[in-house]
């Protein structure tokens, strides 16, 4: 009788171990499994923020073309306006660099020119 008990226990103990390695081995592909569902996702993200990122930067250049586009049409604007005012280049030049700078210089400018003009 000891012996058959010993040899039930130890089948017993055997069996155990068998379903300690299966759930180990479970365990392990589903983590397996959970892991390569969690890098699809990664990679569905990385690609969403990228495909984000082009949409950002093709707007952003779509703007600058836009801007560009309006700064030509200001540009040839502001030529016809300076034609038919009768300013040269030379003046339209003095004109904006003027506007940049303080009154005070502008007033000294202009009395240099005037002196200048007395003089010839």
């Amino acid at each position: 009788e000891e012996g058959e008990g010993e040899e039930e226990e130890e089948g017993e103990e055997v069996k155990e171990r068998e379903e300690v390695k299966e759930r180990e081995e479970r365990k392990k592909e589903k983590e397996k499994k959970d892991s390569k569902e969690k890098e699809k996702e990664r990679e569905k993200e990385k690609s969403v923020r990228e495909k984000e990122k082009t949409e950002r930067e093709k707007e952003k250049t779509e703007k600058e073309a836009a801007k560009g586009k309006k700064g030509k049409k200001e540009k040839i604007k502001e030529e016809k306006n300076n034609k038919e005012k009768g300013r040269t280049n030379k003046k339209v030049k003095n004109y904006r660099s003027r506007s940049s700078r303080s009154f005070a210089a502008i007033v000294e400018e202009e009395e240099e020119e005037e002196e200048n003009e007395e003089d010839e």
